[in-house]
């Protein structure tokens, strides 16, 4: 072999590697995609059980909840600051999806369901004078934005102090900016 035969062995043995290398960063990085997704989810999943849990394990605090779901401004001072704070958590796991979303790493279907989640408690008479009372000012100015514009476009999680929760699917379509 000349000189010149091994240089072009060698430009082909390092092309290889190139695209062997290419072949095992892409499935570093789709593995990697998924680590964080996966991640990305559990976080929602202890979100939620944290929010859920403090009512479904204190029947006390679970009443309180009703009663300022119903109507906060019945709460007594120390009863509305907890009142308050549950609020807050539970507005502030749905804006770290939003956030989570934003960034790739939670799919649209479950943001969908967790900005439904959103209006849905907006439309709680509690939830709400929590909220106009101040408590939108807590979270970031585009989560209240896309909340706020979607409430005036869909009708979601429904209320009403017989039936809890009424679930219903979006009844249009998903609001352009819902899904950025």
């Amino acid at each position: 072999m000349d000189l010149q035969s091994l240089a072009a062995l060698g430009n082909v043995i390092g092309s290889l590697a190139v695209v062997v290398s290419l072949v095992y960063l892409s499935i570093q990085v789709r593995q990697n995609t998924q680590g964080i997704r996966s991640s990305a989810h559990q976080h929602i999943v202890s979100a939620n059980a944290a929010v859920t849990l403090t009512p479904a394990q204190n029947l006390d605090f679970a009443g309180l909840l009703w009663r300022g779901a119903e109507d906060s401004s019945q709460l007594t001072a120390e009863t509305q600051l907890a009142f308050n704070f549950w609020c807050w958590q539970y507005f502030a796991m749905i804006q770290a999806t939003y956030h989570l979303h934003l960034s790739g790493a939670v799919e649209e279907s479950l943001w969908q369901r967790e900005l439904q989640r959103a209006v849905g408690g907006l439309r709680v008479p509690g939830f709400k004078q929590w909220w106009d009372a101040g408590g939108r000012s807590q979270l970031t100015p585009e989560f209240v934005a896309l909340v706020e514009s979607t409430a005036l476009e869909i009708v979601a999680l429904g209320w009403n102090a017989e039936e809890g929760f009424v679930t219903s699917d979006w009844t249009t379509s998903p609001p352009s900016g819902a899904d950025d």
